[in-house]
């Protein structure tokens, strides 16, 4: 793990079931290569719900708090290397990648949706939100990847390679895929208010288009809207303090 980054946690506390997001700081935790464990201090506002101070020890293989405060759920961060023993699917795996976008959104205080896409096992293309950064309405992060990805194969058309995102993709988005002809849409969460990929609408799979794409909704979905659940809260947190 670079030791410059962060990563970000998600608790389900198991007496409340009340989730707790958070980015924690490379100061806060230490990754163990050979033993396959992170060791991790949860934030303050974690140890105040269950009144103590202890460590969470996360082994990726088992995917489980093997000490600590008592949360019975403990979510991928990013950036963290997965157990080789750990099963994990090529769409968790890619679905990660996009993840990492949607972190460089965070951090420039974009609403954090990440994007790749993937032409036979390669990742040819990447993007993140960036319509405030560019003043830019139509920047989100499937059309920055999408720009990116016709010119690195000099076409208009993206046969062959597989669009993850980690938000459900608006209309715009999702008509910006039929036209681009991509074959497969893998998302991480829905998205209620403005999803149109199955939500509002289902673009990607209406028939009375003449493309229509093959979609996998759901892949790493908690983490996903945990991110974004997490830049609003922050918005508003702000907002209260002006």
């Amino acid at each position: 793990m670079d030791g410059n980054s962060r990563i970000f946690l998600s608790w389900q506390h198991a007496a409340s079931n009340a989730l707790i997001n958070e980015f924690v700081p490379k100061a806060s935790y230490k990754w163990n290569f050979n033993a396959k464990s992170l060791v991790v201090r949860p934030p303050k506002r974690a140890l105040s719900s269950v009144g103590q101070s202890s460590r969470l020890i996360i082994d990726w293989s088992q995917v489980q708090v093997l000490q600590g405060p008592p949360f019975h759920r403990m979510i991928d961060p990013l950036q963290t290397p997965v157990s080789d023993h750990a099963p994990v699917s090529d769409h968790e795996r890619w679905m990660r990648l996009a993840l990492r976008e949607a972190e460089r959104a965070f951090d420039l205080d974009e609403v954090p949706i990440g994007c790749i896409i993937v032409r036979e096992g390669t990742v040819i293309a990447k993007g993140h939100n960036l319509t405030e950064q560019l003043k830019d309405a139509t920047a989100h992060a499937e059309i920055m990847a999408i720009t990116a990805a016709s010119a690195a194969l000099e076409s208009r058309y993206l046969t062959h390679c597989t669009l993850y995102v980690t938000i459900e993709p608006c209309p715009m988005c999702a008509g910006a895929i039929v036209l681009s002809r991509i074959p497969r849409l893998v998302f991480g969460a829905y998205d209620s208010k403005a999803g149109a990929c199955g939500t509002l609408y289902n673009i990607p799979e209406d028939p009375r288009l003449n493309h229509r794409v093959q979609i996998i909704p759901g892949v790493l979905d908690r983490e996903c809207a945990s991110m974004v659940q997490e830049y609003f809260r922050r918005q508003r947190n702000a907002t209260k303090s002006a």
